[in-house]
């Protein structure tokens, strides 16, 4: 749910870089840099995440910096929840915290200080060799997502799947992954609709005392909220270094690209930067 909330934000800001004519512009540096360090912050957190999991967790890891919003080690913190059942074979051999081979079946609904959500969905998981904690999974599903209060009636639709080998004799892992959402409804009164698809591809390797993190992918977000409209691309690209003792990225850089725009993030110190 963290990152379903995390990309509305940035689709939501994304939108408000659009005119009030049906053709949407393209990014200017200022918009770009705005994007980016928004952007930013989910890598930030990302990284912590992945830097700061135990052993077993980096086997199974909420991949990408745009993650889907339940994991492979989630299928099985969940299995006692009414409203998620699971089928399939849910051996762990390894134990390693993968499912040989299970589906999950997502239905839940909740009501939270006015505000009705309800989930419905499967995710499949899948241990590349359950005999080998260090063979990699694959990992992918579905959702529909409603949330309705006084002034707000949404509903997403979400796609995602990730793909992850560790790295043969090192601390570490190559993972590719895809995020889709589909948005349509109402937010605050006014029409909104939006859609986004992400692709990833991560090498992380680490050591006891820090990590190295490099990454690609690409970005396509449209969005249209009341008058307003706004459709681009952004690719991007890093290279950085995590330090376990201040727990944040210390070194690197992050390049981002719109329309032939380009902005780079370059880390300065301790989840400190500098945007060029």
């Amino acid at each position: 749910m963290k990152k379903t909330i995390a990309l509305i934000t940035v689709t939501v800001l994304l939108a408000a870089c659009g005119t009030q004519t049906p053709a949407p512009q393209k990014l200017t540096k200022n918009q770009l840099s705005s994007v980016a360090e928004d952007i930013i912050k989910s890598i930030n957190a990302d990284a912590d995440r992945m830097v700061q999991s135990d052993a077993d967790a980096f086997m199974a890891p909420n991949v990408g910096l745009f993650g889907g919003s339940i994991s492979p080690t989630a299928v099985k913190k969940q299995q006692d929840e009414s409203c998620y059942t699971l089928s399939g074979n849910t051996a762990d051999q390894d134990e390693d915290g993968i499912y040989a081979k299970a589906t999950g079946t997502l239905n839940c609904n909740f009501n939270l200080e006015g505000l009705q959500m309800g989930f419905k969905g499967t995710n499949n998981v899948e241990d590349k060799n359950d005999s080998d904690s260090q063979s990699g999974f694959m990992y992918g599903g579905n959702q529909d997502i409603t949330l309705k209060s006084e002034d707000s009636d949404l509903t997403t639709k979400l796609e995602y799947g990730s793909d992850l080998t560790p790295l043969a004799g090192k601390n570490g892992y190559k993972a590719s992954s895809y995020n889709k959402m589909d948005m349509n409804g109402t937010m605050e009164g006014q029409t909104f609709k939006a859609n986004y698809n992400v692709t990833e591809n991560i090498t992380l390797e680490w050591t006891e005392t820090t990590a190295h993190l490099k990454y690609d992918g690409n970005l396509k977000v449209s969005a249209t909220a009341g008058n307003e409209s706004f459709a681009g691309e952004i690719s991007f690209d890093g290279d950085v270094n995590y330090d376990q003792e201040c727990e944040g990225i210390e070194s690197g850089t992050i390049k981002f690209t719109a329309d032939g725009t380009s902005v780079t993030i370059t880390y300065t110190g301790c989840d400190q930067y500098t945007v060029q």
